[in-house]
Formats: C-alpha cells, sequence, structure tokens
C-alpha cells in the first residue's frame, strides 16, 4: 500500500490488544467528526454490522487493491457504498457511538490479505501509521497539518484487570471533551 492519511482526528483512548481480544486501536473524537480513508479501495461492506459480529454497530470496510483491508467501526453516518472506490483521506463516514461501546470513538482495525475479525489476521494499526510517518488521530492527510495535540494510549483511572469501566473511561473522554452525558 502506498500513501496513508489518519482516519480521524482525536485521541488514541486504547491500543491494539488494549483488552482481551481487542482487535483495533480506538480513537476517541466526538459523535459526528469526519472519519477518512485511510488507503485507497473498494468498499466491500457499509452498514449496520459491516464485519459480521454486531459488536461495533455501524462500519465500513475497504479492501485495498493489495486485498488488505481496513474496518471502520462506532460509526453515526456512513457515507459510502458497497462497491464504492475511494481515494486516500476521501470522506468516508461520521464518527459516532453504535454497537458495544462506552463512548464515542473510532475503532480502527487492518486485516492482511484475507482477513477478517473471525481469523486471526488482525495486525496492529500502529505499524501502519508508523511505518507513513502518521500519528494516531493527527489530521495528516486531511487537508490541514494541524496536529490533534498527541495521544493518550489508555485511561489509567478505572482500569480492572485490563478492562474499563464504562464510568472510567466516559471521564477519560469527558476530560479531553470528546464525551457528555447530555
Amino acid at each position: 500500500m502506498s500513501g496513508m492519511a489518519s482516519p480521524v482526528r482525536g485521541v488514541v483512548s486504547c491500543e491494539w490488544r488494549g483488552y482481551d481480544n481487542h482487535a483495533g486501536m480506538d480513537i476517541a473524537c466526538p459523535v459526528g467528526t469526519r472519519v477518512y480513508a485511510a488507503f485507497a479501495g473498494t468498499v466491500r461492506e457499509a452498514g449496520w454490522n459491516a464485519e459480521g459480529t454486531g459488536r461495533s454497530g455501524i462500519g465500513v470496510r475497504i479492501e485495498n487493491p493489495d486485498t488488505e483491508s481496513q474496518y471502520y467501526g462506532h460509526l453515526s453516518q456512513v457515507l459510502v457504498h458497497g462497491g464504492d472506490r475511494v481515494q486516500v483521506g476521501q470522506l468516508i463516514a461520521l464518527s459516532g457511538a453504535t454497537g458495544n461501546v462506552t463512548g464515542p470513538h473510532l475503532h480502527f482495525e487492518c486485516w492482511a490479505a484475507g482477513g477478517t475479525y473471525y481469523n486471526g489476521l488482525d495486525r496492529n494499526p500502529r505499524t501502519y501509521f508508523e511505518a507513513h510517518g502518521i500519528t494516531p488521530g493527527s489530521a495528516t492527510g486531511q487537508g490541514t497539518a494541524a496536529s490533534a495535540g498527541g495521544y493518550y494510549t489508555r485511561a489509567i483511572d478505572g482500569d480492572i484487570g485490563g478492562f474499563y469501566s464504562g464510568y472510567a473511561m466516559q471521564r477519560f473522554l469527558a476530560d479531553r471533551g470528546y464525551y457528555t452525558r447530555e
């Protein structure tokens, strides 16, 4: 794959494998934040339960020309359809808090060729970010050089055995302006 954009502007709230079987990276951001294609490819699934487990609500899966793919989950709105071809940095969706979630964020997964959530071919998204010199959650590739102001790898307060309590995660996101209980 050549060229990459950060899929959303926000802060990393959980890394790949940050808790048991967490197959992606979570980037906290307000509901309605623009979500961009990290890589060019073809939309294979778009809508509710796009990755097949129902765990991340509304999502989009994009397959790259090399047959690797990325999955974007917990979206509030999808702006592409199955079969659409997308370019790096193209607007594809709006972030949300659908599915199994403690607060609004983008769940971003990277899969090797032929990979799915079920077959263990998920890959650490940070590897792709580092290979392309991109800070997760930055605005790189999205038409501006503005920074997201760094990222946070975990909510330390309330971490119990690798799992976050819903309250602790909500407080972590609220402290950074990404979540309110309105």
